[in-house]
């Protein structure tokens, strides 16, 4: 049996998940806490984990998602683990395992798993948003991904929504608007610092005023990030991710905005653009890793 293993790594843990390349199916799963700073620890650590599973199994290579910009297999810059910018982590475990490797970025990782098994099948454009810390994202178009002139494609928390309103410039990125970490930041000062998303739902839902206003700027905001990624990718499905795509009221008010911002000489986007919201939430980097893997080395199957 060919299996393949595949690695999350995160900021704050790292996760693997070893797969049935024939069944697509999750045989085994395990994670450890990240030392953000010393990736030498990290990387040790998975070798240590996959040498282990070699014991047991026939293992065809490694999938990997990690933050930060990554074009053929090395991470150009922007991860958070210390040794981990410049490094080519192909190379890295073809000395250490002699196993082939696919890496990429974890938001371009949630894509393509919504694109293969997720809530983007079917589609030949898919965009996909997370939100979380920051915002994200990931592009397919026509069935591959798109990471484009120095792995900065689908990186939509860099847009400039709002106008250059703010001395630091990266505070006025899509991110600042619109990522749940910074709603909630804002949020804070008027809600309370033990705030978090799903409370700040509770609260809207209860009639509060102050979680209303929040929601609603919030909504905006998406809102006018999907509408520029619409008109500049022309996607046929847009797909919304992280912890608080599961709430629907986020989806379906942010569907209802952009709905109600068409201007009058043009068709609703949504009536040709499909929104809805991720199926894979923190599996998301583990799924994505694989079908990348399993993709990328099509030539291999049984």
């Amino acid at each position: 049996m060919k299996t393949i293993i595949a690695f999350d790594i995160g900021g704050m843990s790292v996760k693997y998940a070893l797969f049935n390349r024939e069944k697509d199916q999750i045989l085994e799963t395990g994670s450890f806490k990240t030392n953000q700073d010393n990736g030498e620890q990290v990387l040790s650590q998975i070798v240590d984990i996959i040498n282990e599973l070699k014991e047991k199994c026939d293992i065809e290579g490694i999938g990997l998602s990690c933050p930060g910009f990554l074009k053929d297999n090395t991470v150009l810059a922007g991860n958070i683990i210390k040794g981990f910018n410049g490094r080519n982590l192909e190379t890295y475990f073809k000395e250490k395992v002699n196993l082939p490797v696919a890496a990429d970025n974890d938001a371009n990782c949630a894509a393509l798993a919504e694109y293969f098994a997720g809530n983007g099948q079917g589609s030949q454009t898919l965009a996909v948003v997370t939100i979380g810390t920051g915002i994200g994202g990931g592009l397919i178009i026509d069935g591959k991904l798109h990471s484009g002139n120095h792995a900065i494609g689908g990186e939509f928390g860099f847009m400039i929504l709002n106008g250059n309103r703010f001395e630091k410039f990266d505070d006025n990125f899509f991110s600042n608007d619109a990522s749940t970490g910074n709603v909630l930041k804002r949020a804070y000062p008027v809600l309370g610092d033990d705030i978090d998303g799903i409370k700040l739902f509770e609260l809207y839902k209860s009639g509060d005023k102050q979680a209303e206003e929040i929601i609603e700027q919030w909504t905006s905001d998406l809102a006018l990030g999907l509408h520029n990624i619409a008109y500049c990718v022309a996607p046929d499905t847009i797909l919304i991710g992280g912890a608080v795509s599961e709430q629907d009221l986020l989806i379906d008010k942010t569907v209802q905005k952009i709905s109600e911002s068409t201007p009058d000489f043009t068709d609703d986007l949504t009536e040709f653009i499909r929104i809805d919201k991720c199926r894979f939430l923190n599996d998301a980097g583990i799924m994505g890793a694989y079908y990348n893997f399993k993709n990328i080395n099509k030539s291999n199957k049984e």
